[in-house]
This record gives C-alpha cells, sequence and structure tokens, in this order.
C-alpha cells in the first residue's frame, strides 16, 4: 500500500524491477527515465560496492500525478545483480509493485525461470502470494537476435495471467506502458 509521507504531504508508491541479469533490468529504468520530462523526475541515484564486485542499486524517483490533494510519486528501483538477497528481501517488504522483466532470447529462458521462482518463493517467505502484489512480466528482447513469441513467454513465465508487455532495447515503448499501467492499478488500490 503506497506510504502517505504527512510532513511532506505526498503520497510514495515503491516499484522494483526483478529478473535475471541477462534481461536489461537497468536498461528499462534507463529507458523509463529518459521518456521522462526532467521537471518531473529525479536524476538516477547509483549506490554502488567498493568490494570490486559489480553490484549497483539504482533508484528513480517521479511525480505522477496527485491522489487525494496530495502528489502521488512513484520510486522505482533496480539492481543489476545476480540473485535476490537481503536488500532484495528488505525492498519486498514494502514494495507496492512489481515489473518482472524477462529475456526473450530462449537460450536464457532457464535465467528467466529460475529468476522468477526466486522471486516467487521470497514472497511465499514473506507470507504472501505472487498474486497478492501486482507482478507484471515485461518482455525484453535483444533487437536482431531471435525472440520467443509472447505467447512463448506466458506459457512459461506467466501461468496467473499478468499483464504482459514487450519492449527492446532501443526505446521506451513497452517499458513506459509496464510502468504506467502498473501504476494506475496501484492508484486504484490505493484509492479503495
Amino acid at each position: 500500500m503506497p506510504f502517505v509521507n504527512y510532513s511532506t504531504k505526498e503520497i510514495n508508491c515503491t516499484v522494483g524491477y526483478f529478473g535475471p541479469a541477462v534481461a536489461a533490468r537497468l536498461r528499462s529504468q534507463q529507458l523509463m527515465h529518459a521518456g521522462l520530462r526532467p521537471v518531473d523526475r529525479s536524476k538516477i541515484l547509483s549506490i554502488g560496492n567498493s568490494s570490486g564486485q559489480v553490484q549497483q542499486f539504482d533508484f528513480l524517483a517521479y511525480e505522477i500525478g496527485t491522489l487525494r490533494g496530495m502528489p502521488f510519486r512513484a520510486h522505482l528501483y533496480c539492481s543489476d545483480y545476480e540473485g535476490i538477497n537481503v536488500v532484495e528481501h528488505s525492498r519486498l517488504n514494502r514494495i507496492d509493485g512489481i515489473i518482472f522483466v524477462a529475456s526473450t532470447d530462449p537460450a536464457r529462458m532457464a535465467e528467466n525461470l529460475s529468476s522468477l521462482h526466486a522471486l516467487s518463493s521470497l514472497l511465499a517467505e514473506l507470507r504472501s502470494r505472487p498474486t497478492d502484489r501486482p507482478l507484471f512480466a515485461l518482455q525484453y528482447h535483444d533487437e536482431g537476435g531471435e525472440a520467443l513469441s509472447t505467447e512463448a513467454m506466458n506459457q512459461q513465465l506467466n501461468s496467473t495471467g499478468h499483464p504482459t508487455f514487450n519492449s527492446a532495447d532501443h526505446h521506451e515503448g513497452g517499458v513506459k506502458e509496464a510502468v504506467k499501467d502498473l501504476l494506475q492499478r496501484i492508484r486504484r488500490q490505493a484509492m479503495g
């Protein structure tokens, strides 16, 4: 449920990008950032790791209108490392929506399934079924590469019928639609 910050008089919701590293979660966030007017968004904030292992956690905030007379802000989070760890566990406790980014490359399906299973297991551990929170499959594909159809992706990854969106590397197309759809659903839920 979105958080009401009475000191700043704004309503905040949290959306997380999840999926295998090969599915370009960070690229999706960058495309979303590029498609927003500078006045409506923050810079992408990156938190790195100095241990030599490349781990980065990116955050993008932007205003999407008002709700109950207060600014309604979305916070998009993304990490570029493999697996779900303590940071992901913490995020899932407070998350309002999930965009699962999957690669449509047939050779990457095992990684998609493994990542989705890890996410589902973590949600179950938190006493929540994946259907209890918005889970959206955003199918990603590299332009020019071999890609599975949306139907084939849904057969493997989307047995519960969540909305799906197709995206490509060099334009914001499906990326923006997935975020917009998810935020509209979160907003409707917040309005009761």
